[in-house]
């Protein structure tokens, strides 16, 4: 039975090296020196036993030699135990469980013991397979002959030690038992059958044929596969070789982003007109059909060119204009394919230049533009008293009305052709970065606009507006950058409402401006004019609101504004007035709001009973020369007061408790919100002190 288990166990080894036989030929170098260390170790040890037979009788040394012998068995279990769990790795994945593989083992050993003259057990690989020791390096080549000599030495030397080591080492004193609960089977790592199942490795049966692998077993007992080196070394260059085309790739997109745009530039400065040539010379007979769709559109262009010259001069030769690009669309894309003849081709010209002008393709809303509908239909055409955008004159419907309110992304410059639009009534772009002046054609042609409204933009220059613009009652332009004088304001008859604070206007306001018998606000806050205010207004002027703080207007106060029988407002602070407040001001019983803090005026005001105290709202005369007694008892009477600062002036007085009752007042507009005083001068308990 031996010898049988002996021949089937050489058979299964015979397999096992021809399965392992790369694996040998990386590990031959490490074996030879392991080998030749493990010799020389053996001579000694062999040299130590023969002194031990024949000294016997020396305790100690018998001692010696016994630790010796079991810290070797112990390293034969480990070793043991790692080939165990390599053979289990195969057998594994060949589907043979690793007790039928130990117990193999096992019986090839002692059957060798036995050829050997019957010396003592070996530790089984059963026994190793069960201690599941996998934490050793591996051991699978054969052994030779001198290793074979030194196995019986050790054995002869002290075999019960042998055994009992190892039975405490591993739990079980027999030498290749066959219970399976000693063989615990290890599941084959999955990653591992997927990455070697390549074809011609695996058979029918799932083993493997011919594949050899360094196996790492770790605590829980998943064997992995270690790569060779040349296996790591053929990765790496083919990620290195990855690397090296993607980063090619990259720099080569790079280029292309670079260049391509370079070029366009390049190429657009090259020509930054074009010159036309002159119009065909063929004989009317061999002109194309009526029809302009039919013609070549370099020639249509040309003729379009011709067509809008008077209008557009130069500037439809320049390339990157509203013009250039406004005709270059009539002529080759614009759907209705208009008639040069037709009496609305220079409205839809224009129409077209100005969406190009104002950044039309980068509008938020811009339906219809450029569409094959009228440009009456266009977002944006409409307007009060324009109806629906369009006014119909007989031979065609014209523009009457441009209302872009804020955020619709318009920016660029207003273009001299929009004075062609000679029914405009209402234009609006408030909010914008509108830049360049405000068109001379606007104030020549457009007579019957009523609101102009550009609130809010970059505009410069001065006002176009004369006497041509009698309609004109409405302009908004502040926030820009416009100058120069206001004079021409004088000859806008109509004009009802005017706001230009935050400009750059100077010089003096006309006297003329009473005479503009519809006025009714006036704000030209914080600009740079200067000289005296204008002091001639009547009876009949409709001015509701003057307003001009923050400018260098010097002089007196004019007592004339008490004329005016609607004014309400009256801000003229942050100026170089001086004076005093005339006493025509005390008799206005429409002025609600006085602001003339921050001049030079001075002088005592009135304590008598006046309208003035009765209905203003807001008294404001801090930071000036004013003494004298505060007129407490005045503004005791009233309740509609909401403002009263009278700190930086020389006044004196005590505020009564009736008059600090009304901070506290819940109605805002009876509530007094704001009081400030000279404490130091005026006895306050409710007061803001300076």
């Amino acid at each position: 039975m031996e010898n049988q288990a002996a021949q089937d166990v050489d058979g299964g080894e015979k397999k096992k090296r021809h399965h392992h036989h790369h694996h040998h030929q990386r590990h031959d170098e490490g074996r030879r020196e392991s080998s030749r260390r493990h010799k020389h170790h053996t001579k000694k040890k062999k040299s130590s036993c023969d002194k031990s037979k024949q000294q016997h009788t020396a305790s100690n040394n018998e001692e010696d030699q016994m630790a010796l012998l079991e810290e070797r068995i112990r390293d034969k279990q480990r070793t043991a135990a790692t080939l165990a769990a390599s053979i289990n790795n195969g057998s594994n994945i060949r589907g043979v469980s690793a007790a039928e593989n130990a117990a193999t083992l096992d019986a090839r050993i002692n059957a060798k013991r036995a050829a050997n003259g019957g010396m003592g057990a070996a530790p089984t690989f059963s026994t190793a397979v069960a201690s599941g020791d996998g934490s050793e390096d591996e051991l699978d080549y054969e052994k030779s002959e001198q290793e074979k000599e030194d196995d019986i030495i050790e054995a002869n030397v002290s075999p019960r030690t042998t055994q009992d080591s190892f039975s405490e080492e591993g739990g079980s004193g027999r030498a290749g038992g066959d219970d399976e609960s000693y063989y615990p089977t290890i599941e084959a790592d999955q990653g591992i059958m997927a990455e070697i199942n390549q074809e011609g490795l695996v058979d029918e049966a799932g083993g493997i044929q011919a594949f050899v692998a360094d196996a790492v077993v770790d605590e829980a007992n998943v064997i992995g596969v270690i790569k060779s080196d040349d296996e790591v070394e053929t990765e790496e260059r083919r990620e290195y070789t990855r690397f090296f085309l993607m980063s090619v790739a990259c720099l080569v997109f790079l280029i292309i982003v670079i260049a391509v745009p370079v070029t366009l530039k390049a190429t657009n400065v090259i020509s930054k007109k074009v010159v036309l040539t002159p119009p065909p010379t063929l004989s009317p007979t061999m002109m194309p059909s009526e029809s302009p769709s039919s013609m070549p559109s370099s020639v249509y262009f040309t003729e379009v060119v011709e067509k809008l010259n008077p209008l557009s001069g130069e500037r439809l030769n320049d390339v990157g204009s509203p013009q250039f690009r406004a005709a270059k669309w009539i002529a080759d894309e614009d759907p209705m394919r208009m008639d040069l003849d037709d009496p609305g081709f220079e409205q839809r010209y224009v129409m077209a230049a100005f969406y190009y002008a104002m950044d039309g393709p980068n509008w938020s809303t811009k339906t219809g533009w450029l569409g094959e509908g009228s440009e009456c239909d266009w977002f944006g055409v409409e307007g009060p008293g324009c109806n629906d955008g369009c006014v119909d004159d007989g031979e065609y419907r014209k523009v009457c009305g441009l209302k872009f309110g804020q955020h619709n992304g318009m920016s660029g410059s207003l273009i001299e052709e929009l004075g062609f639009l000679d029914e405009m009534r209402f234009f609006e772009t408030q909010g914008y970065d509108l830049t360049g002046t405000i068109p001379n054609s606007i104030g020549t042609n457009w007579s019957k606009v009523t609101a102009f409204l550009v609130n809010w933009n970059k505009l410069d220059g001065t006002l176009p507006f004369a006497n041509n613009n009698q309609m004109l009652g409405t302009i908004f332009m502040n926030g820009n950058n416009l100058n120069g004088s206001l004079e021409s304001l004088t000859s806008i008859k109509n004009l009802r409402w005017i706001e230009a604070q935050e400009n750059s206007f100077t010089g003096t306001l006309p006297q003329g401006i009473t005479e503009l018998e519809y006025l009714w606000k006036f704000d030209l806050s914080n600009n740079s004019l200067s000289g005296d205010l204008p002091d001639n207004w009547k009876t009949t002027s409709m001015l509701n609101s003057f307003i001009a703080p923050g400018n260098n207007f010097t002089g007196q106060l004019p007592s004339s504004f008490a004329n005016a029988p609607s004014l309400e407002t009256l801000s003229v602070s942050s100026n170089a007035i001086t004076g005093a407040i005339p006493l025509s001001y005390y008799k206005m019983e429409s002025l609600q709001e006085l602001f003339i803090d921050g001049n030079a005026l001075g002088g005592v005001l009135s304590q008598a009973d006046e309208p003035l105290y009765k209905n203003v709202r807001e008294f404001s005369i801090h930071d000036n020369h004013f003494e004298g007694k505060i007129p407490v008892e005045q503004f005791e009477k009233t309740d509609v007061l909401n403002i009263l600062t009278l700190h930086h002036n020389q006044m004196t007085g005590t505020i009564t408790n009736r008059i600090c009752d009304r901070l506290g007042i819940s109605n805002p507009t009876k509530r007094l919100k704001e009081l400030s005083v000279d404490c130091e001068l005026v006895q306050c308990e409710c007061c803001t002190c300076y």
